[in-house]
């Protein structure tokens, strides 16, 4: 950076030499006193874990914030501020942290000092010498480890909320270190724990590294921080473990708050008024950005429609917006497509007027109607041309990268059954409470389809910047929550698919299409090489473990076939919604489903189920077919038309192997997607002046006229 200044200045580009020397600038002052590194594992034996919370003291919700506490296994434990509520819980003694029986506790002291509580899983000793109002200092004891007392000092510095108090909070921390320096000098390590109200490179801080000789221990490759907001600045923090230079920080990680997860629900919420395509997003990555809300916020995640009506009030607001606008939303939903899947669905509620299992039926409906409506209603009303596809790439490329990002760097997020999870138990209040881990890995699938797939017009290094790290944060997602068919058909699916999204015009463009495939090959390989040797998910892609998958879902259809074959009476109408749950033995309280599509609706739904299923799959086959000789011909996206074919291909797969479509109406918000943008399209052809978009006509005028020229039909001049 210091060569790229000296170069602009010898360039005489004053701004951008400016702009350059005050990052760096910028970057000296942050990362002043911390290390560079990033984390270099876990804790191991012998290390000792300390965690620090600073808790609002406003907050209403004890036991969520006790649940965490239990969940961080800590040795030594300081919390300032804690809430009232919290707070008398440890005067009592009653708050669930047995392990951590040696506790000093600090009062509150009037106006000048919060409560400030200490635990320990070794016996602690205060230090009576150490001001108070400073917070608490105590000396822990490790009686298994010779010579491994440390001193800890919890602090709380009072908020700099004028001059006044920003010069007392720098009294506090002065006088502070001149009585370790007095009194704490016996050769003991000294470790500052607690709330500075300082960033990096802040006045307090230079005072705890140049006096007290102690460093920050948060990295500034971090990808979280405190301060000045919730948004990650290089890791910056206000609340802090600062240790005597000798000491190895191993690991430094920070409790997430959901508020980057509702920033961006936020801004999807407000661009979707603006941009239709964002709408799309909004619906496309609902899934995953449910779970990490709820997660997070306890009323949300007992009223998860907030979130459903929200998105969905915002979409139907862009679908209005659109109308207003012009682009005719509504025009090609009248196609046989549309109304078969509705039919369908509308056979599915009759179905569950004699289901074996009406508690089950019940539980299906009732959860799938907020998505049904979602899903089936309003996302095929956004979509009008293919060129919204085109232009919702970017944004969801963009979004999907940010919550994968917090999903990995999330404290509710945890391993279970060698698979990924977002812990719901804080907030829903049952221990065995988690996400959906395989909505994640079908958010991943869907960016490696994207980010393969999409037409990059420009040679702009952030859009290939985007683009790449979709690919990796994709597969990494879907082989952390261990989705096994998610990886293989995104791959698969974005392959085949990839000559038909990129037209070759010559030897040059064979040679630079057939490079990138190779290379999005190689990209594949490479992340899953990583990510199977790395990952405690390997165990779930073992030959093994295959195995007793594809058995399970065997024998859910062989014995669901069984009984449907056993009840003739059954043969056209079904047996019902959920009637899965009355005919295979389960473990759990919970309800489930067959696991493949065409058995549920089968099974489930009968012949005439079957047969509907049937003729959507047909007439989905033909409309794509159509809409793919209409991108090979250069009338619409091919690209876009390339995505539209790898994503029926890849949740039509998802289905066959997981879930119920009464649920996630998968693969059927794709396929109305298909049907409505091939009607539109032969509509718009129609009005063109010829009839059929796709007949021996067109095929005529595109070998006629110049591919320049086709681009502006009825003004095009022969070739």
């Amino acid at each position: 950076m210091v060569l790229c200044g000296f170069g602009l200045l010898l360039r005489r580009s004053w701004v951008e030499a400016l702009c350059t020397l005050a990052a760096l600038m910028m970057l000296v002052v942050l990362g002043g006193g911390r290390t560079w590194l990033p984390n270099s594992g876990k804790v191991g034996l012998g290390e000792v874990l300390v965690v620090e919370m600073n808790i609002y003291m406003a907050n209403e919700r004890p036991d969520e914030v006790l649940a965490m506490l239990r969940t961080t296994g800590a040795d030594v434990m300081v919390l300032v501020e804690p809430q009232w509520d919290v707070f008398r819980r440890f005067l009592d003694e009653d708050d669930g942290l047995q392990w951590l029986p040696h506790r000093i506790i600090r009062r509150k002291i009037e106006r000048e000092a919060s409560p400030m509580v200490v635990l320990s899983r070794w016996p602690i000793q205060r230090d009576d010498w150490f001001n108070p109002l400073a917070g608490v200092s105590c000396v822990v004891q490790r009686p298994e480890v010779d010579g491994g007392a440390f001193r800890l000092v919890g602090i709380h510095v009072p908020s700099p909320r004028g001059g006044s108090e920003w010069t007392r909070g720098n009294d506090v921390v002065r006088g502070m270190i001149e009585s370790l320096r007095v009194h704490g000098d016996d050769g003991i390590p000294t470790m500052v724990v607690g709330d500075l109200n300082g960033g990096p490179g802040s006045y307090r801080d230079r005072m705890l590294r140049s006096e007290l000789g102690v460093a920050r221990g948060s990295r500034v490759m971090s990808l979280s921080g405190t301060f000045p907001s919730n948004l990650s600045i290089l890791g910056v923090t206000i609340d802090d473990i600062w240790v005597d230079r000798g000491a190895d920080v191993r690991s430094w990680e920070r409790f997430v708050v959901p508020g980057i997860a509702l920033l961006i629900f936020g801004l999807m919420c407000a661009m979707s008024l603006l941009r239709p395509h964002w709408a799309m997003v909004l619906i496309f990555t609902f899934l995953a950005y449910e779970q990490l809300i709820t997660s997070f916020v306890t009323a949300l995640a007992r009223r998860s429609w907030i979130i459903n009506v929200t998105a969905a009030g915002f979409a139907g607001i862009a679908v209005a917006t659109s109308f207003l606008a012009g682009r005719q939303p509504f025009r090609g939903m009248k196609n046989i497509n549309t109304a078969l899947i509705f039919g369908l669905y509308l056979f599915c509620f009759f179905g569950a007027t004699y289901s074996m299992m009406p508690e089950a039926a019940r539980y299906f409906l009732k959860t799938g109607t907020p998505y049904i409506i979602l899903m089936l209603v309003i996302l095929p009303l956004l979509v009008c041309t293919t060129e919204q596809i085109t232009k919702m790439c970017v944004p969801l490329l963009f979004v999907g990268c940010a919550l994968i990002c917090l999903i990995l760097i999330s404290p509710r997020t945890t391993i279970f059954g060698f698979r990924l999870f977002i812990d719901l138990s804080y907030t829903v209040g049952s221990s065995d409470s988690r996400g959906n881990p395989l909505a994640l890995g079908e958010l991943g699938g869907m960016m490696v389809i994207f980010a393969s797939l999409m037409e990059q017009n420009s040679k702009n290094l952030l859009i290939s910047a985007l683009r790449a790290g979709s690919i990796v944060l994709g597969i990494a997602i879907a082989f952390l929550v261990a989705a096994r068919g998610q990886l293989f058909f995104c791959a698969f699916f974005a392959v085949v698919c990839y000559p038909l999204a990129h037209e070759i015009k010559n030897a040059k463009q064979f040679f630079l299409r057939a490079f990138s495939l190779g290379a999005l090959g190689m990209i594949l390989l490479l992340v899953a090489k990583f990510f199977l040797a790395g990952s405690e998910a390997t165990q779930r892609f073992s030959a093994e473990d295959l195995g007793e998958g594809f058995a399970g879902r065997v024998f859910f259809a062989t014995s669901m076939l069984d009984a449907y074959g056993s009840n003739p009476a059954n043969y056209l109408q079904g047996l019902g919604v959920g009637s899965f749950n009355a005919i295979v033995p389960h473990d759990g309280d919970g309800f489930i489903y067959p696991h493949n599509l065409v058995i549920e609706v089968l099974t489930h739904h009968g012949l005439i189920g079957f047969t509907l299923l049937s003729l959507i799959f047909l007439i989905t086959a033909y409309h794509a077919l159509q809409l793919l000789r209409a991108g090979l011909a250069g009338a619409v996206d091919r690209s876009a038309v390339a995505i539209l074919l790898a994503m029926a291909g890849y949740t039509t797969m998802i289905a066959m192997k997981q879930g119920s479509f009464l649920i996630i109406p998968l693969p059927f918000y794709v396929f109305m997607i298909i049907s409505k943008v091939y009607t539109r399209s032969v509509l718009d052809a129609q009005a063109y002046g010829y009839e059929d978009l796709y007949d021996n006509e067109y095929e005529e005028y595109a070998d006629e006229y110049g591919d320049e020229d086709w681009e502006e039909y009825g003004q095009a001049e022969p070739a």
